[in-house]
């Protein structure tokens, strides 16, 4: 990573929900497939997709696999500040769902 000067990399901190990642990912996978279609139809160019896997999430939003037309397309959702707990994210992820469904409707 010869682009990161060696100060950048030594300051770096750990995602603070790494530790908390597989079990959210597993939860929105398997009850909120609902939520994950909406992000991808009001959040991202997937407009067209009919399903979303989440593949990942950090501090910063997360990633899904939406099923298209055209076959699975990478999809990164932000959220609009950086979260930091479990707590913090669950909120996030509720008010972009309310969110979505106020735009699609």
């Amino acid at each position: 990573m010869s682009w990161i000067a060696q100060e950048d990399w030594q300051a770096a901190e750990a995602d603070p929900l790494a530790p908390y990642a597989a079990g959210a990912i597993a939860h929105m996978n398997a009850d909120h497939a609902d939520a994950l279609l909406l992000y991808c139809k009001a959040f991202s160019k997937a407009i067209d997709a009919s399903s979303a896997t989440m593949t990942g999430v950090d501090r910063y939003g997360f990633d899904m696999s939406a099923k298209t037309p055209e076959g699975p397309r990478p999809v990164r959702v932000a959220f609009d500040r950086p979260v930091r707990t479990p707590e913090e994210m669950r909120a996030m992820l509720v008010a972009m769902v309310k969110d979505a469904r106020s735009r699609l409707t």
